[in-house]
């Protein structure tokens, strides 16, 4: 089709950056405030919203020295490979995050994880098209929106209610069984 053969990775590597956030989106209130009973971490809702306000604000806020740190130390590459193993640490550790501390540090590595892969991605794919070429003329919607378009929906299915994916398993039970989940799990 006309495209570099790079752009495959870095469109899958942005999908799954998306989902790891609009997932983290659609599901970290409703878990910080479920039952302990039931695999939360039973926090109030004003706290669970504050943590929810924090998580957000700090991904885009990391992209800044994100964007530093790439520019002046690392590259655009090598920054998007330690923002991607951040980010695969950080839903480790909310994975085994027994406590409310380790969680607290699962979503902090996240959070600097997608600073440092963000800001940079796009940068990957302008470097992928020749100067001048048409890779490089189009505007980034057209380049970048088929990723974002597709990640959405596929964080529907851990919504309450769920998505088509639901239908396997317990996916679509409320409340949801966080084991299951995106790296939601005290257990």
């Amino acid at each position: 089709m006309g495209h570099p053969l790079g752009l495959w990775s870095v469109f899958v590597t942005e999908l799954w950056e998306r989902f790891s956030y609009y997932g983290m989106r659609a599901l970290l209130v409703l878990f910080l405030v479920d039952q302990t009973g039931h695999g939360g971490l039973g926090m109030t809702d004003a706290t669970a919203v504050t943590i929810y306000g924090l998580y957000t604000a700090g991904v885009y806020i990391m992209a800044m020295p994100g964007g530093w740190l790439a520019d002046r130390l690392l590259g655009a590459r090598r920054a998007v490979l330690w923002g991607a193993a951040a980010i695969s640490l950080g839903h480790v550790l909310l994975a085994l995050g027994t406590t409310t501390p380790r969680f607290m540090l699962g979503l902090a590595v996240i959070v600097l994880g997608t600073g440092l892969l963000k800001p940079n991605i796009a940068v990957l794919v302008g470097q992928l098209y020749p100067q001048g070429g048409a890779g490089r003329t189009a505007t980034p919607a057209s380049r970048s929106s088929t990723g974002p378009s597709m990640s959405a929906p596929c964080s529907a299915r851990c919504s309450p209610g769920g998505s088509p994916c639901a239908s396997a398993g317990t996916w679509g039970s409320w409340p949801p069984p966080w084991a299951w989940r995106s790296g939601c799990s005290p257990s």
